[in-house]
């Protein structure tokens, strides 16, 4: 019968083990590898302790390291289990994460494994999956020989700190690999980029920009931010696209880049989508195992104009040589070259161009007016231009012959244009043209007229890509707000009329979409918004419209609704439709949305008020969890009213400074001495009746970006009072102060700079000031909030996690967080002498502070049972209603000065 640690022996190699993993070296896989294995061995007693890793394509796992008691050191043993011989068992890995398995040969996940469990005389299993960013990268397994062994809790929390810690190492592993493959690309990069000013572009295997200097940036009218990722084709001209798509697959596949070296005149796309010419030298290279291509580019269009002029001067030379030849022939002879010149003019044109004669017959036709028109110069003349190009209107109407400007001109005399006809060509179809039309007047009056056209396809397709994009959603496609409010107005009107029975607004936020940006990028969390368009759109009924508001905010229009049961219906599949995993790039994620609606709307004026109440009702849904669904009701508008008194008066308290700070007094445990103040805002009611409890405003705060200035307020008020108190009370030269930082507080840049000035012009010593930020905020973002920590520690500003316990998952950051201490939550403070599970919690939390040499506060101690506890585990300090209520201002320096005198006497 194999041993294990159990008791108080387990729990102190638990912190143990816990602590030699989190100092361990990283900078080396397998070591880091070896480490944890053994430490797991040690601590939960298992024969065989291994890592199982997943293979590329995630075919099976492989035994990246394994240790056996009394087999040596652990060691890379190569084993492969196969993921479809072994389904059951995977599923219950990747479904629960930790599969604790007492009759391993017998549990329905892992019976499948009895070949191997037999081979090798393992009775016990608890394997526990390795995890990073929600997706499994593999296995640890512990094994245990000889009798069924019973896993307990403290087994299975702390095989997942393990796992945990193995996911660490590989994160840390692919880190440093690609910080290689990085440095050598930009080393390649670094020394192009050196070589001139030109427009410098490289592209990856799949012909997509991973590199755009500067001056491609001025050429091409894009900046790098936007074209980062995106295929090279967008600025090249259609008819290239093909030959560049062909000649880079040749180069994709056999590595041959045509042209390389050579100079290429070609001609690309500015931001309006205008051609103009450049010259392109191209070079490939290769770097971490890809092959790229660099290109520099250079506008030649001064230089092409250059050319153009010198050409139009010598023909414009030629043509004055030729003239000043000819003017010592007959007049005769000065006609006809006249005639010639005029028929070059009209040949060469790029607009049609049709003479007609006063009976309203076309008498002449250039070569551009044929070929737009598709007939051949014989088939035109003659034939009335009318009945030929403009016999039907854009709407398919007939076009009355009285009402053509062709006749109208040849009547009058006056000048006519239009640019919302249509022309007809030859083989029936039809394209938009300007006109212009001008009589040809001699002196006995009207003797036909000139009719001058273009064809404004292309001008009308950009008006209406830019009608498109005026209405439509860049990112999606979907429409966009404007378009939004205008099919909402129609619906409205239609509903006022009594010509539809109703409609249906839905407004939808996906929830914890920030938390995908800040840990993922932009980048990455556009695409996650384009498949969540896809997916919601394609489900639509035919008489609903999805639009995109903004950030990772839609709304569904639905236009003749039925009953409210059957619009809650159809919100309820669009939420179920977001139940599986959206696969963006090499993530799965899982994204839930919440929705607010509002139906009926027969007592509405305006579409904003509609869209309004619908964000109400949405808003309501995101207070009661992910993925709720709430239909708006007339309370709702009372709360958003109520809400938007609070953030009214907030805004107004700010500017003129309407808070108080209360001050809690913490007291040092072992000996009871008073130790500081924790201050408290207070907003008193503006209104009379007392203060405005805080969970009524900081949330407004929060949502609305006031905690900023708020949060500034209390600093700096905070450190007026400490130098007030310090000057009055000389004696009391250790106390302090600590202050709360929100969340948006601590994001915000340049914290460090703003803080040390306002503790610099109060007058107080650094050392007088303590800062509080919770655990939350700074594991949002570990590596973010490790920064601005160290910023603030190196200004000599004294560092507290508050509300700290929230679970293991960030002891592998604790120890590089540069903190002076940590303040247990006071729901653990006020469940542990009940609930063993809390005071177990509160007794690791104070082991782990000693041992890391961080002072430890406990918040809200109210009784005495509960001051002792604290004291025998060895906390510093405590606060709590058992101590002292929080203090108004005046109330605590009296509180002061008594503890001056007991210091004096």
């Amino acid at each position: 019968m194999m041993s294990h640690p159990t008791g108080s022996e387990q729990q102190s190699l638990f912190h143990a083990a816990l602590l030699e993993c989190i100092n361990m070296d990283f900078s080396h896989l397998d070591q880091a590898l070896r480490q944890i294995v053994l430490s797991d061995a040690k601590v939960t007693g298992a024969a065989r302790v291994s890592v199982w890793l997943y293979d590329e394509q995630r075919t099976g796992i492989t035994c990246r390291m394994q240790f056996v008691k009394g087999g040596g050191e652990p060691a890379d043993t190569g084993v492969f289990l196969p993921t479809d011989s072994y389904p059951a068992y995977f599923e219950a890995v990747e479904n629960s994460r930790v599969v604790a398995a007492d009759d391993a040969q017998n549990d329905p996940r892992t019976a499948e494994l009895g070949g191997y469990l037999r081979e090798y005389g393992i009775r016990s299993l608890l394997d526990v999956a390795v995890r990073s960013q929600g997706r499994n990268l593999g296995v640890l397994c512990h094994e245990h020989l000889g009798p069924a062994r019973a896993w307990t809790t403290r087994d299975m929390e702390f095989a997942v700190s393990m796992a945990d810690m193995v996911s660490l190492a590989l994160e840390m592993d692919l880190r440093r690999k690609a910080e290689s493959r990085l440095s050598a690309a930009l080393e390649q990069f670094t020394t192009l980029a050196r070589t001139a000013g030109d427009a410098i572009i490289t592209i990856d295997g799949q012909g997509n920009v991973s590199f755009w200097n500067q001056g491609a940036q001025k050429l091409f009218g894009r900046d790098a931010q936007y074209m980062m990722g995106r295929p090279l084709m967008e600025i090249m001209p259609e008819r290239f696209r093909e030959l560049h798509k062909h000649g880079f697959e040749t180069f994709r596949t056999s590595g041959l880049l045509r042209h390389a070296g050579e100079v290429l005149e070609l001609a690309a796309l500015d931001q309006n989508g205008r051609e103009f010419p450049v010259e392109l030298t191209l070079a490939s290279w290769e770097a971490g195992g890809e092959c790229f291509v660099t290109g520099i580019v250079r506008d030649i269009t001064e230089r092409k104009t250059a050319e153009a002029a010198l050409r139009d001067a010598n023909e414009k030379l030629e043509a004055r040589v030729l003239e000043r030849t000819r003017e010592l022939d007959l007049a005769l002879e000065d006609l006809a070259s006249a005639k010639q010149q005029l028929q070059l003019i009209l040949d060469g044109a790029g607009e049609g161009i049709l003479g007609i004669d006063r009976h309203g017959l076309i008498g002449f036709a250039n070569p551009a007016a044929c070929q737009m028109v598709g007939y051949p110069p014989d088939g035109l003349l003659g034939r009335s231009p009318h009945r030929m190009l403009h016999h039907t209107r854009p709407d398919g109407k007939t076009n009355p012959e009285e009402h053509c400007r062709v006749a109208e001109t040849l009547k009058d005399g006056e000048r006519r244009s239009s640019s919302e006809e249509v022309f007809y060509r030859s083989d029936g179809s039809h394209f938009p043209v300007e006109y212009n039309v001008a009589p040809l007047l001699n002196g006995s009056g009207i003797h036909g007229a000139v009719m001058v056209f273009k064809d404004i396809t292309e001008r009308k397709r950009h008006e209406a890509v830019l009608k498109h994009q005026a209405f439509h959603d860049a990112l999606t496609g979907l429409p966009n707000r404007a378009m939004l409010l205008d099919r909402l107005q129609k619906a409205l009107d239609r509903v006022r009329k009594a010509q539809s029975p109703g409609l249906c607004l839905m407004f939808l936020d996906l929830d914890d979409f920030k938390l995908v940006n800040d840990s993922l990028g932009h980048t990455l969390g556009d695409e996650l918004l384009v498949q969540f368009a896809t997916r919601l759109s394609g489900r639509l009924p035919g008489n609903a419209l999805m639009a995109r508001l903004g950030g990772d905010e839609f709304a569904v229009l639905v236009e003749d609704a039925g009953d409210e049961e059957s619009v809650l219906t159809l919100a309820r599949q669009l939420l179920a439709r977001l139940s599986g995993p959206m696969s963006v790039r090499d993530y799965r994620l899982y994204v839930s949305a919440c929705i607010g609606m509002v139906s009926g709307c027969r007592g509405y004026d305006t579409p904003e008020d509609i869209l309004r109440d619908a964000d109400t009702a949405m808003y309501k849904a995101k207070t009661r969890g992910k993925g709720e669904l709430m239909l708006f009701d007339r309370p709702m508008h009372e709360e958003a009213r109520k809400r938007l008194d609070i953030e009214t008066g907030l805004r107004h308290a700010v500017r003129q400074g309407a808070f108080e700070l209360h001050y809690q007094p913490l007291f040092r445990l072992q000996d009871g001495g008073f130790a500081g103040f924790e201050a408290l805002i207070r907003w008193p009611d503006p209104k009379g009746g007392g203060l405005i409890p805080p969970m009524s405003f900081i949330p407004v705060a929060e949502q609305t970006g006031l905690i900023s200035p708020i949060g500034d307020w209390v600093l700096r008020q905070a450190c007026r009072d400490i130098a007030a108190w310090s000057e009055a009370y000389p004696s009391l030269d250790r106390f302090f102060v600590a202050v709360n930082l929100s969340g948006k507080q601590f994001m915000e840049p340049g914290l460090a700079r703003s803080i040390t000035e306002v503790i610099r012009a109060g007058g107080v010593s650094p050392g007088r000031l303590k800062l509080e930020i919770t655990e939350t905020e700074v594991m949002q973002n570990p590596d973010v909030g490790i920064q601005v920590l160290t910023e603030l520690k190196n200004a000599d500003i004294s560092l507290f996690v508050d509300d700290f316990g929230t679970g293991y998952s960030s002891l592998s950051y604790l120890r590089r967080l540069p903190i002076d201490g940590l303040k247990v939550d006071r729901s653990f403070v006020a469940a542990m002498i009940e609930d063993k599970a809390s005071l177990a919690i509160v007794r690791a939390v104070v082991d782990l502070a000693r041992n890391m040499d961080l002072t430890v506060v406990a918040e809200g101690v109210e009784t005495r049972e509960q001051h002792d506890t604290l004291k025998g585990l060895g906390c510093d300090l405590g606060q709590g209603w058992l101590y002292a209520r929080p203090l108004g201002p005046a109330a605590a320096a009296a509180y002061l000065e008594g503890v001056a005198r007991s210091m004096a006497g």
